[in-house]
């Protein structure tokens, strides 16, 4: 069990398998809040979500990998010129999965919150000419001032035509945020502006393999599973790439915590 790669498309196959085999249920966002009743009243339920910050071809090979196996969920792509690819947005849908949009408006606005709300039309509308969009999520930039998340203080989700947002509109009391940030999978990874009040994953043992342990062992109910494409490649040289860049970001963030906690920001 330990032959595979930690963090390689391989290690993300057998993750998800198991969470089927233990009889987990795989949702996309846009199904969960037409029908959130229902599924609230449900066990092991998984609220899908993939952030695509870069390499939208990663995207694509998790989005097939994952219709294979009959597990769908949300791709939520920057509009970014490097992610922003209509061929791989479209491919992914037509494997059946949703494409949402990662949302950055704020910082790119400079705090501004109406000419964040622009870029955020502006943007649906590129996006809406290839694909449906009905939710979004925050991409959090560890170096901003400001937390995405407070476009929502002024402005409304059916103003942009959405359903709802991956961190504002789900109860994370019920749906445990569980994320590869930082390549760790436990509550005190390395975050800044990411995270969210609620229920926290059962403490566990490193990497995905001890996810998995946690799945078998009965710890694990609802979740919210968010996983960054760009963090699973298939091959060695890509995870190379990624170990290292992982490695230089956790590093980046602990020095921005430590500075904000000094009170060098808002």
């Amino acid at each position: 069990m330990n032959t595979l790669r930690d963090f390689s498309l391989q290690m993300l196959e057998r993750l998800l398998l198991t969470f089927k085999e233990c009889g987990y249920r795989y949702v996309r966002f846009e199904d969960y809040y037409r029908n959130r009743e229902s599924f609230d009243q449900q066990d092991k339920i998984i609220l899908f979500r993939h952030d695509v910050d870069r390499y939208p071809a990663t995207a694509l090979a998790t989005a097939e990998l994952e219709a294979k196996h009959g597990v769908f969920g949300t791709y939520y792509f920057r509009v970014r010129p490097w992610t922003f690819k209509p061929r791989i947005l479209k491919g992914i849908a037509d494997l059946g999965h949703e494409i949402g949009y990662h949302y950055e408006c704020l910082p790119d606005s400079g705090g501004d919150l109406a000419k964040a709300a622009d870029l955020f039309k502006e943007s649906l509308a590129k996006f809406r000419a290839y694909v449906p969009i009905t939710t979004a999520s925050m991409h959090s930039r560890p170096l901003s001032r400001w937390d995405g998340r407070r476009l929502w203080d002024r402005y409304t989700f059916e103003e942009f035509g959405l359903l709802g947002e991956a961190y504002r509109t789900v109860d994370h009391h019920r749906y445990t945020y569980l994320a590869d940030s930082g390549r760790d999978w436990n509550a005190d990874r390395n975050v800044v502006w990411d995270s969210v009040q609620g229920s926290v994953p059962p403490k566990m043992q490193d990497g995905t393999n001890g996810l998995i342990a946690a799945i078998r062992e009965g710890k694990i109910n609802c979740t919210q599973l968010l996983i960054h494409p760009n963090r699973w490649p298939a091959r060695y040289h890509q995870w190379v790439m990624q170990s290292y860049q992982d490695v230089a970001i956790n590093s980046m963030k602990k020095v921005v915590k430590f500075w904000r906690r000094r009170g060098g920001g808002e």
